[in-house]
């Protein structure tokens, strides 16, 4: 056979071996996964937020290994991205002389901090279990009757509350997600462990802001809730039972959320086994503090 004729034979071999496994008259399906990593930077110098960085100031290192930056945006500018929150109430039966100061002050920040038709926010309380008060909503009425019905009463499920959070409610959300933690005590009673819960809001790309709300005379352990805080890229904040400082720290709060920049990258490794894969974030500019979260777990394969 000549060498003509053999290529035209091994043709027509390839094209019916196609024809014999995809089936006559289909086209077979080539599937590409793209993931890409999300995240939420905050800057600040001298306990100053800095709000003119350049997508050019920054460096993103995945497992020590440089990657390149696919978007940025500076969000004090750029006002499109939805904010989609959960606020978690502590509604165990010693929080019972701060309860309404809190709900005064939640109910404050919402109102600010939520755009009309852009950003949406659900209340769920925690006490010996966890239950959906309020569900996504970007009606303030609704959101106030919600933290209205709070109650308290019962033991503490924190790890229980952000796990559910994170997995049931905030998984499948697009944009910047956040939860806020209103809580005077460390967990009592909660079936999932700490560790559980802080995975499910690194895999749910949640940043996770906590009030420790302290009572007098009452000495708390907030570590865990700063841990969690860390973790994310969120930020903790110890406050008394006052008015005014509750009402200043959801400000900061708020002003914490808009000052923040967004960058994104593709993995340049995509061998994805469900590790957790560690990033580090540089500035080239000096003096200048950067929060965000510690790493991601990676898709299962």
């Amino acid at each position: 056979m000549s060498r003509g004729k053999r290529n035209i034979f091994l043709s027509f071999l390839l094209f019916f071996l196609c024809l014999s496994i995809f089936g006559q008259g289909e086209t077979p399906i080539i599937k590409t996964r793209s993931f890409i990593v999300n995240l939420f930077v905050t800057a600040s110098r001298h306990g100053r937020y800095v709000t003119n960085l350049k997508k050019d100031d920054f460096e993103v290192y995945e497992n020590g290994i440089r990657q390149k930056i696919l978007y940025f945006r500076n969000l004090q500018s750029i006002k499109e991205i939805p904010l989609t929150m959960v606020i978690l109430v502590d509604t165990s039966g010693s929080v019972k002389d701060k309860l309404s100061l809190e709900i005064e002050t939640a109910s404050k920040f919402l109102e600010e901090i939520l755009r009309p038709k852009k950003d949406i926010a659900a209340i769920i309380e925690f006490h010996s279990e966890v239950v959906l008060v309020q569900d996504f909503t970007n009606n303030i009425e609704k959101l106030k009757e919600g933290l209205n019905k709070l109650k308290p009463g019962g033991n503490t499920a924190l790890y229980d509350a952000v796990y559910l959070a994170s997995e049931e409610k905030l998984k499948g959300e697009a944009g910047r997600k956040i939860i806020v933690i209103l809580s005077d005590g460390e967990d009592t009673c909660s079936m999932v462990s700490e560790k559980e819960a802080i995975k499910a809001a690194q895999s749910a790309d949640v940043l996770i802001y906590g009030l420790g709300v302290r009572s007098p005379g009452i000495r708390s352990n907030f570590s865990v809730l700063e841990k969690m805080c860390k973790k994310t890229g969120g930020k903790f904040f110890k406050v008394g039972v006052s008015f005014r400082e509750l009402r200043e720290t959801f400000k900061e709060i708020e002003r914490d959320i808009r000052c923040q920049y967004n960058i994104a990258y593709r993995p340049m490794n995509t061998e994805f086994n469900g590790r957790f894969r560690r990033i580090k974030i540089k500035v080239k500019r000096r003096g200048i503090k950067l929060r965000y979260r510690e790493g991601y777990f990676e898709p299962e394969k």
